[in-house]
C-alpha cells in the first residue's frame, strides 16, 4: 500500500518499507501529529469529566501520564529510525515551517520550551514569545490556573530552567565540535566506511542525550512541579502549538510576503 505521501506500507504489519530516510521520518512525524490529535481530545475529555476539574486529581495524573508515555514512545520510535539512516533528516527536517526551524534544536524543540511556554500562559512571557502567546490565547487557550504559579513553584521552575540550560549548552557543545570534526575530516571519510559508522553512532547518542533531558525535563515540571490540572493545561497549550502554529506560521508569512497593494 502507498500513502498519500508516496511511502509504502506493508498491508500485513503496517510497517514503512520504502521512501528513504526523509520518507520515515516524515512518516513518523506525520504519525506524531495524529497521535497529539488524539491527546488533545483526551485532554479535553478529562477537564470536561467533571464539573470542578480540581477534584479530579487522580484522572488528570494518568492522563498527564499517558500523554508523557506517548510522547516517549514518539522519542525511542524516532531515535530507532536514526539509528539506521542518516541524521540530517532530522536536524533540517523539509517538512518543519520556517519558524520551526528557527527554533529547531536536536531533532526537535529544545528542552527547555516547556518552561517558556509555562511562563508565557502564567503571563511572564518575553517579548519574543509574545505573537505565538497571542495566537494561543486566540485559539482559545486555558490561563486561569497557570496564571495562579505561586512563589513556591516559580523558584522550583526557575531552578530547573538554570539546569536544563546548562545540560542544553553542553550538548550543544558537543555537537559543535562533532559537526566541526565530520567537516574537517569530510575529504578523508570518503571511502572510510569505519569513520562513517562512528560519527553515525556519535550523533545518534547524542540525540539519546538530547531526548532523555527532554523528557526529564518536562516530566519534572509536569509531576513534580505543577498541579495535576496546571499540568493538563500546560499540555493542552502544548498540543494546540505542535497542532495549529504550522498552519498560522504558513498564513503569517503569506500575509508578510504579499505585495503591496
Amino acid at each position: 500500500m502507498e500513502s498519500s505521501s508516496g511511502i509504502n506500507i506493508d498491508d500485513d504489519t503496517g510497517n514503512l518499507t520504502g521512501g528513504g530516510d526523509h520518507g520515515r521520518f516524515k512518516y513518523c512525524y506525520a504519525n506524531w501529529m495524529a497521535q497529539q490529535e488524539d491527546d488533545l481530545e483526551l485532554l479535553f475529555r478529562t477537564l470536561s469529566s467533571d464539573s470542578d476539574p480540581h477534584n479530579n486529581d487522580a484522572n488528570l495524573m494518568a492522563a498527564v501520564e499517558s500523554v508523557l508515555g506517548h510522547l516517549q514512545d514518539y522519542l525511542d520510535n524516532r531515535g530507532s529510525q536514526s539509528a539506521r539512516c542518516e541524521s540530517p533528516c532530522l536536524f533540517l527536517p523539509s517538512w518543519c515551517t520556517d519558524f520551526e526551524k528557527s527554533i529547531h534544536w536536536m531533532g526537535g524543540c529544545r528542552a527547555t520550551m516547556c518552561i517558556r511556554l509555562v511562563y508565557a500562559l502564567s503571563g511572564l512571557e518575553s517579548e519574543a514569545e509574545a505573537p505565538v502567546m497571542e495566537y494561543l490565547r486566540l485559539r482559545g487557550g486555558r490561563r486561569e490556573n497557570l496564571g495562579k504559579i505561586s512563589d513556591h513553584q516559580f523558584n522550583l521552575i526557575k531552578t530547573l530552567q538554570i539546569k536544563t540550560i546548562m545540560e542544553e549548552d553542553k550538548l550543544s557543545a558537543q555537537m559543535a565540535i562533532l559537526q566541526g570534526r565530520i567537516e574537517d575530516e569530510r575529504l578523508s571519510r570518503i571511502g572510510n566506511c569505519s569513520r562513517e559508522m562512528g560519527d553515525s553512532r556519535a550523533v545518534e547518542k547524542l540525540l539519546k542525550d538530547a531526548n532523555k533531558l527532554k523528557m526529564d525535563t518536562i516530566k519534572e515540571l509536569l509531576t513534580n512541579i505543577l498541579t495535576p490540572i496546571q499540568a493538563v493545561d500546560m499540555l493542552v497549550a502544548s498540543k494546540k502549538l505542535h497542532l495549529f502554529l504550522p498552519q498560522w506560521d504558513k498564513t503569517r508569512d503569506q500575509i508578510l510576503n504579499a505585495p503591496n497593494p
